[in-house]
């Protein structure tokens, strides 16, 4: 199916949308509850984060989370369509955008890896060996679409 790629600080997984461009490199990563992508990992440009807080607030479902170091992160819930990890193809790939950390934050969480089964030895690449699409995203309702998205995006920058 597809790989989780060994590097020395972890394994990885790249994010392409349907025109083959990289979306995002994603830490595969067993102890994010839910797969995140920051501002910092969806644009280069600086964004106006108050006002695209605003106009998220009403379009997209909220979670807060707490990193492994303890920092405080506020997420929108957001589907995109027409995705490949790796070169599989998704039809739709949800993640939370935490627009309130100025760090590069990308993460495949457990959301999506629980409906994975996998092998992998001590430093070799992870081999999902199959992906339960019945199951995965079952719970994901008010996610603002990745297109919509990048236009808010577009407008603040």
């Amino acid at each position: 199916m597809f790989k989780a790629f060994w590097r020395k600080s972890g394994f990885f997984v790249y994010l392409k949308d349907s025109s083959g461009e990289m979306k995002a490199t994603l830490t595969f990563d067993t102890g994010a509850i839910c797969s995140v992508l920051s501002i910092a990992a969806i644009t280069d440009e600086p964004v106006d984060k108050e006002t695209l807080i605003k106009k998220l607030e009403d379009r997209a479902k909220q979670r807060r989370f707490v990193s492994a170091s303890g920092t405080q992160m506020h997420g929108y819930l957001v589907r995109a369509s027409n995705m490949s990890l790796s070169g599989y193809p998704i039809d739709e790939f949800y993640y939370y955008l935490i627009v309130d950390v100025d760090e590069m934050v990308a993460l495949l969480g457990n959301d999506f890896i629980s409906c994975c089964s996998f092998t992998h030895e001590e430093k070799g690449d992870i081999e999902v060996n199959s992906f339960d699409k019945t199951i995965y995203g079952q719970s994901y309702h008010e996610a603002i679409d990745d297109s919509e998205l990048q236009l808010l995006i577009g407008e603040l920058i």
